[in-house]
C-alpha cells in the first residue's frame, strides 16, 4: 500500500468519525459561538539529504485565526493558518535555472499556509483547566521559488489535503475567555509542528 492510498484511507476514516461524533452530540452549548487567534512557531521535519545542501531553514513564526461551533461534546472548528516560510540552499555552480529549481523542489521543507476543517473534543477538566484533543483537514497552498544569484527566477505551485493531530491546554480566566498553549502535527509528506500561544473568546 502506498503512501496516496494510506492518506486516502486515513481521510475517509475521519470523514466517518467526524460525522458519527457530530451526530451524537447535537446538544448545543450555552455558549455555542468562539474565535480563537494562535501565535507561534512552526517547523518542517526535513528528511532530505542532498550533497549540495548548503543551508537549511525550516522553523518560522506562525499565526492562525479559527472559528468554532460549540455542540454537547465536540466543537466544529474551521479556520486559516499561516505556518511561515521555509528555505533551502544549494551549491548552484553545476546547475543550469532550471535544474536548480528541480533540485530545490525536491528537497526544500514546506510550511504551507491554507483553511483548516476539524473537530475538537474535550479530554480533561479540572475547575478552569480544559485540555482538549483536535483532528481535521489542512487544504493547504505554497509557492517553491527559486533564483541563481542574478539570474532566471522559476516558481512553481502547489496544493493539497492533509490530516492534523493537535491538543491544546487552556485555563479559562473568565465565563468567556480562554488562554492556553496548542500543539499541532500537520501531515504533510515532511510534517509539520506547531507550537503556539492561543486567545480563546466565546459567545
Amino acid at each position: 500500500m502506498n503512501r496516496f492510498t494510506i492518506k486516502l484511507t486515513l481521510i475517509y476514516r475521519l470523514v466517518i468519525l467526524s460525522v458519527s461524533v457530530s451526530v451524537s452530540a447535537l446538544t448545543l452549548a450555552a455558549e455555542p459561538m468562539s474565535i480563537a487567534v494562535s501565535v507561534g512557531q512552526s517547523q518542517a521535519n526535513v528528511r532530505q539529504n542532498h550533497v549540495d545542501i548548503t543551508h537549511v531553514d525550516d522553523t518560522d513564526s506562525s499565526w492562525s485565526l479559527e472559528f468554532g461551533y460549540q455542540l454537547e461534546k465536540i466543537a466544529i472548528k474551521v479556520g486559516y493558518v499561516d505556518l511561515g516560510e521555509a528555505n533551502v540552499e544549494l551549491n548552484a555552480e553545476s546547475y543550469v535555472p532550471q535544474t536548480y529549481h528541480e533540485q530545490v523542489k525536491a528537497v526544500a521543507p514546506i510550511l504551507a499556509e491554507g483553511w483548516t476543517l476539524g473537530v475538537e473534543v474535550p479530554l480533561y477538566q479540572y475547575e478552569q483547566w480544559f485540555v482538549a484533543g483536535q483532528t481535521g483537514f489542512l487544504f493547504w497552498d505554497n509557492k517553491i521559488t527559486s533564483q541563481i544569484d542574478i539570474g532566471e527566477r522559476l516558481t512553481t505551485k502547489i496544493s493539497d489535503t492533509d490530516i492534523y493531530f493537535g491538543v491544546t491546554a487552556s485555563y479559562a480566566v473568565s465565563k468567556s475567555w480562554l488562554v492556553g498553549i496548542q500543539y499541532r502535527n500537520y501531515m504533510l509528506d515532511e510534517p509539520v509542528s506547531d507550537v503556539a500561544i492561543k486567545v480563546n473568546y466565546r459567545f
